[in-house]
């Protein structure tokens, strides 16, 4: 099972590695290829984050660390559908573990990698024909951008 990245990572494994997945559970995920061919403004706002961190090094880790409790506040409070939803104590958990430039330049390491390598992998797939063989379970929350890429997801396994 794999929520969000998780999920992108649950499916890649799936993919590489079907004898080792009996079922595969995703929750919350979209496949990148499909959302950055779909984008949209509302989608650009929505997940600008997607364009912001994989802008080259340094630009997003210099900016984010100048004031990394603010760009998790705007981000984490922007997600969320209902005020509140995130608490001052998770959003400490989160900052704690945020603060550290090694930390910020990870998150935007995987953010380059999935519009980079991550979509070379998933149009080899695509032209190759491979697809899921086990049992595929795709939740994801029906108010979110992403049930656009969810509904993809389900249909291309088998």
């Amino acid at each position: 099972m794999g929520h969000d990245r998780g999920g992108r990572v649950a499916h890649r494994l799936a993919l590489d590695h079907p004898e080792a997945v009996e079922r595969l559970v995703v929750l919350d995920v979209a496949p990148t290829a499909t959302m950055y061919a779909g984008s949209t403004r509302s989608f650009a706002e929505a997940y600008y984050h997607w364009f912001f961190l994989i802008q080259p090094f340094d630009l997003p880790e210099r900016l984010i660390g100048a004031n990394a409790e603010y760009f998790l506040r705007w981000t984490l409070n922007a997600w969320c559908k209902i005020d509140g939803a995130i608490t001052e104590e998770a959003l400490a958990a989160y900052l704690r573990a945020f603060q550290s430039p090694g930390a910020i330049h990870a998150a935007c390491e995987d953010y380059r990698a999935a519009a980079t390598i991550d979509l070379e992998h998933d149009m080899a797939d695509e032209r190759a024909g491979r697809r899921l063989t086990m049992p595929l379970l795709a939740l994801w929350g029906c108010e979110g951008n992403r049930s656009q890429g969810v509904r993809y997801l389900a249909g291309v396994a088998r």
